[in-house]
């Protein structure tokens, strides 16, 4: 990995100064911050309201949580993209290649977790509350995490897999000394599994709810406590739904190329691989603009936290300027008054 990194220094001096290098520059700097400034905000709000702060919410921070850390990786590719090496190391290749794959198979899991608890949140209301409980959260996610680390670290130790920086996408990545290997562990471990559990509850789940919309119609008011619960529930297992659609929409034209390229020698042009690399990597995004759009109560804490002190500032900094104005010109004009001489009558 070493020698890949060193080789690249012939690059050193070479700045981006070409219209597809600048695109290619702006296609990362846009990904990595609106990632992690996106996500950062979704923690400070979600860790910071008490109401947002249930099973639910725990499961959204991970994924947050988990796309922070995407954007924080996707970061360290600004300054390769623009000078056309890798300037930080072999250790810090092997790290950022690492946190991307931890955390990009967290995602996956996490998703697939939030897919469970929404189809009980749906399908079983009653029995949410005894089957959802914060332990038991807080062991799937323990799950979701160190399942990943585990996995890659055993990689790494038996010399499987390791960090190396591919010039192409100005990034570290994970490679893999057989691929036929990876393709199998990665494909059983984690994305069948996400596949076929996403499936079985939504169809189980939209079953579910074709039983049950005879009872939500006639309850007494569409506006009872127990007609809202129902409601927000089947708009939150929507919103997971859209989640796992747009994920799938982001990874799946990279794993095809790539899968392609593998199994069936299929040449793409070099652009076609570094727009669907950071297509995938944008999905951690995302899931923050569709978290906010079908979360009322997560956008209102939202304003409240970030658009309403700097409303509040904007006011009081005119008001201060218009009161200093309006005190000064309501002033009474003074002249002075000259002693009369010792002359005068």
């Amino acid at each position: 990995m070493s020698g890949n990194i060193s080789s690249l220094n012939a690059f050193r001096f070479r700045v981006c100064n070409d219209a597809i290098c600048g695109l290619k520059v702006a296609t990362i700097c846009s990904i990595s911050t609106l990632t992690t400034l996106g996500n950062l905000i979704t923690l400070i709000v979600i860790g910071s309201t008490a109401s947002l702060r249930n099973c639910h919410g725990l499961l959204i921070m991970s994924l947050s949580l988990a796309d922070f850390s995407t954007g924080l990786v996707a970061s360290l590719s600004i300054y390769p993209s623009v000078c056309s090496f890798w300037p930080f190391g072999d250790i810090t290749c092997q790290i950022a290649a690492t946190t991307e794959a931890v955390v990009k198979k967290t995602s996956l899991l996490t998703l697939t977790l939030l897919s469970i608890e929404r189809y009980i949140a749906v399908v079983h209301p009653l029995k949410y509350s005894r089957i959802i409980t914060k332990q038991r959260i807080a062991a799937g996610l323990a799950l979701c995490w160190f399942g990943p680390i585990a996995f890659f670290i055993a990689l790494i130790l038996t010399g499987q897999s390791s960090g190396q920086y591919v010039f192409l996408f100005h990034s570290c990545t994970i490679t893999y000394q057989s691929q036929i290997l990876s393709i199998a562990l990665n494909v059983g471990l984690f994305i069948l599994p996400s596949v076929v559990i996403l499936s079985v509850t939504t169809v189980l789940a939209w079953l579910g709810m074709k039983k049950v919309a005879r009872v939500r119609a006639h309850m007494i008011a569409k506006l009872t406590p127990q007609a809202g619960q129902t409601h927000q529930a089947v708009k939150f297992f929507r919103m997971i739904r859209i989640m796992a659609f747009a994920f799938y929409a982001c990874w799946a034209p990279h794993v095809v190329i790539g899968f392609a390229c593998l199994l069936a020698d299929v040449r793409q042009p070099w652009g076609v691989f570094f727009a669907t690399y950071w297509l995938h990597f944008s999905n951690s995004f995302w899931n923050v603009i569709i978290y906010s759009a079908m979360n009322k109560a997560f956008r209102r804490r939202a304003v409240s936290l970030f658009i309403s002190p700097m409303r509040v500032r904007l006011c009081n900094s005119g008001d201060g300027s218009g009161n200093s104005l309006s005190a000064t010109s309501r002033q009474p004009k003074i002249t002075s008054v000259s002693a009369p001489s010792e002359g005068s009558s």
